[in-house]
Protein backbone atom coordinates (compact mmCIF):
# COMPACT_ATOMS: atom_id res chain seq x y z
CA UNK A 1 0.00 0.00 0.00
CA UNK A 2 3.11 2.27 0.81
CA UNK A 3 4.59 1.75 -3.06
CA UNK A 4 0.85 2.29 -4.49
CA UNK A 5 0.55 5.39 -2.33
CA UNK A 6 3.67 7.26 -1.96
CA UNK A 7 6.17 5.44 -4.68
CA UNK A 8 9.21 7.70 -3.84
CA UNK A 9 8.61 6.83 0.22
CA UNK A 10 11.66 4.31 0.60
CA UNK A 11 11.84 0.86 2.38
CA UNK A 12 14.10 2.21 4.77
CA UNK A 13 12.06 5.44 5.58
CA UNK A 14 9.35 3.05 6.51
CA UNK A 15 11.27 1.15 8.44
CA UNK A 16 12.89 3.64 10.84
CA UNK A 17 9.70 5.43 11.28
CA UNK A 18 7.87 1.54 12.04
CA UNK A 19 11.47 1.08 14.46
CA UNK A 20 12.15 4.04 16.11
CA UNK A 21 8.72 6.30 16.07
CA UNK A 22 6.13 3.78 16.03
CA UNK A 23 3.92 5.63 18.89
CA UNK A 24 3.28 8.13 15.70
CA UNK A 25 1.80 5.67 12.97
CA UNK A 26 -1.57 3.95 13.08
CA UNK A 27 -2.94 0.96 11.17
CA UNK A 28 -6.96 1.51 10.20
CA UNK A 29 -8.69 -2.08 10.08
CA UNK A 30 -11.89 -3.05 8.55
CA UNK A 31 -12.76 -7.13 8.99
CA UNK A 32 -9.19 -7.77 10.17
CA UNK A 33 -7.59 -6.36 7.32
CA UNK A 34 -5.36 -3.09 6.77
CA UNK A 35 -7.44 -0.75 5.49
CA UNK A 36 -5.22 2.60 5.42
CA UNK A 37 -2.75 3.89 7.50
CA UNK A 38 -1.29 7.06 8.81
CA UNK A 39 2.24 8.58 10.05
CA UNK A 40 1.90 11.90 12.19
CA UNK A 41 5.00 13.05 14.55
CA UNK A 42 4.87 15.99 17.00
CA UNK A 43 7.11 18.80 16.81
CA UNK A 44 6.96 20.32 20.10
CA UNK A 45 8.80 23.24 18.75
CA UNK A 46 6.17 24.60 17.21
CA UNK A 47 3.81 22.97 19.10
CA UNK A 48 2.36 20.91 15.59
CA UNK A 49 1.38 17.83 14.83
CA UNK A 50 2.57 17.27 11.68
CA UNK A 51 1.06 14.23 9.09
CA UNK A 52 3.78 13.23 7.15
CA UNK A 53 1.55 10.29 5.53
CA UNK A 54 -1.84 9.00 5.31
CA UNK A 55 -3.42 6.91 2.88
CA UNK A 56 -6.32 4.67 2.38
CA UNK A 57 -5.79 1.48 0.65
CA UNK A 58 -8.03 1.30 -3.44
CA UNK A 59 -10.17 -1.18 -1.90
CA UNK A 60 -11.61 0.88 1.42
CA UNK A 61 -11.90 4.26 -0.50
CA UNK A 62 -15.36 6.02 -0.45
CA UNK A 63 -15.99 4.20 3.05
CA UNK A 64 -15.20 6.90 5.17
CA UNK A 65 -11.93 5.72 6.51
CA UNK A 66 -9.64 8.66 6.03
CA UNK A 67 -12.50 10.64 7.14
CA UNK A 68 -12.32 9.17 10.51
CA UNK A 69 -8.52 9.09 10.24
CA UNK A 70 -8.60 12.69 10.23
CA UNK A 71 -10.44 12.63 12.97
CA UNK A 72 -8.45 10.25 14.46
CA UNK A 73 -5.00 12.33 14.31
CA UNK A 74 -7.02 15.14 15.60
CA UNK A 75 -7.75 13.37 18.80
CA UNK A 76 -3.67 12.67 19.15
CA UNK A 77 -3.33 16.36 18.67
CA UNK A 78 -5.52 16.65 21.57
CA UNK A 79 -3.34 13.66 23.25
CA UNK A 80 -0.18 15.51 22.97
CA UNK A 81 -1.15 19.04 23.87
CA UNK A 82 -0.71 20.30 20.22
CA UNK A 83 -2.83 23.20 19.34
CA UNK A 84 -1.84 22.95 15.44
CA UNK A 85 -1.80 20.27 12.69
CA UNK A 86 0.26 20.48 9.54
CA UNK A 87 0.26 18.62 6.19
CA UNK A 88 1.34 19.00 2.81
CA UNK A 89 -0.97 17.25 -0.27
CA UNK A 90 -0.03 16.90 -3.91
CA UNK A 91 -1.53 19.31 -5.69
CA UNK A 92 -2.74 16.53 -7.69
CA UNK A 93 -4.57 14.45 -5.34
CA UNK A 94 -7.87 16.25 -5.28
CA UNK A 95 -10.04 13.81 -3.23
CA UNK A 96 -7.32 14.52 -0.29
CA UNK A 97 -7.47 18.21 -0.82
CA UNK A 98 -11.38 18.08 -0.51
CA UNK A 99 -10.73 15.79 2.10
CA UNK A 100 -8.40 18.67 4.01
CA UNK A 101 -11.50 21.92 2.98
CA UNK A 102 -14.07 19.46 4.18
CA UNK A 103 -12.30 19.41 7.81
CA UNK A 104 -11.53 22.91 7.84
CA UNK A 105 -7.73 22.74 6.86
CA UNK A 106 -6.40 26.31 5.73
CA UNK A 107 -4.31 25.99 2.81
CA UNK A 108 -1.15 28.04 3.24
CA UNK A 109 0.36 27.92 -0.01
CA UNK A 110 1.88 25.87 -2.84
CA UNK A 111 5.67 25.07 -3.00
CA UNK A 112 7.13 22.48 -4.68
CA UNK A 113 9.26 19.77 -2.63
CA UNK A 114 12.81 18.52 -3.20
CA UNK A 115 11.76 16.13 -5.49
CA UNK A 116 10.24 18.62 -7.85
CA UNK A 117 6.73 17.89 -6.61
CA UNK A 118 4.20 20.69 -6.37
CA UNK A 119 2.22 20.16 -2.97
CA UNK A 120 -0.23 22.48 -0.76
CA UNK A 121 0.88 23.22 3.03
CA UNK A 122 -2.26 23.07 5.03
CA UNK A 123 -2.43 24.31 8.67
CA UNK A 124 -5.04 23.91 11.24
CA UNK A 125 -5.31 25.36 14.23
CA UNK A 126 -7.75 23.22 16.83
CA UNK A 127 -8.33 23.67 20.52
CA UNK A 128 -7.22 20.82 22.56
CA UNK A 129 -10.49 21.22 24.35
CA UNK A 130 -11.98 20.81 20.29
CA UNK A 131 -10.33 17.35 19.39
CA UNK A 132 -12.64 14.00 18.82
CA UNK A 133 -12.81 12.27 22.32
CA UNK A 134 -11.36 9.12 20.41
CA UNK A 135 -10.92 7.53 16.75
CA UNK A 136 -14.85 6.42 16.28
CA UNK A 137 -13.82 2.17 16.63
CA UNK A 138 -17.10 0.23 15.31
CA UNK A 139 -15.74 -0.73 12.22
CA UNK A 140 -12.31 1.07 11.75
CA UNK A 141 -10.24 -0.83 14.44
CA UNK A 142 -6.66 1.07 15.36
CA UNK A 143 -3.86 -1.47 16.30
CA UNK A 144 -3.25 -1.79 20.04
CA UNK A 145 0.00 -1.34 21.46
CA UNK A 146 1.14 -5.29 21.61
CA UNK A 147 0.23 -6.01 18.26
CA UNK A 148 2.43 -2.38 17.06
CA UNK A 149 5.18 -4.02 19.14
CA UNK A 150 5.22 -7.71 17.72
CA UNK A 151 4.87 -5.76 14.33
CA UNK A 152 8.14 -3.97 14.91
CA UNK A 153 9.88 -7.55 16.06
CA UNK A 154 8.96 -9.09 12.78
CA UNK A 155 10.28 -5.66 10.79
CA UNK A 156 13.65 -5.73 12.85
CA UNK A 157 13.73 -9.14 12.79
CA UNK A 158 13.45 -9.40 8.43
CA UNK A 159 15.47 -6.02 8.63
CA UNK A 160 18.58 -7.58 10.13
CA UNK A 161 18.20 -10.49 7.50
CA UNK A 162 18.45 -8.42 4.71
CA UNK A 163 21.08 -6.19 6.24
CA UNK A 164 24.78 -6.43 4.76
CA UNK A 165 26.15 -5.48 7.99
CA UNK A 166 27.83 -8.76 9.42
CA UNK A 167 26.24 -10.37 12.48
Amino acid sequence: MVARNFPLETEQNMGYWLCHQLPYFRVARVDGEVAGFLHAQPRHDTDTLWVNLLAVDERFRHQGIAHRMVEHFESICRDWQCQHIGLQCLTSNVAALNLYERHGYARLHEATTELGLQVVVHRKTLSVSDAPASCPRPQVMLDGRPLRTLYRLVYLAWFRSRSPMPR
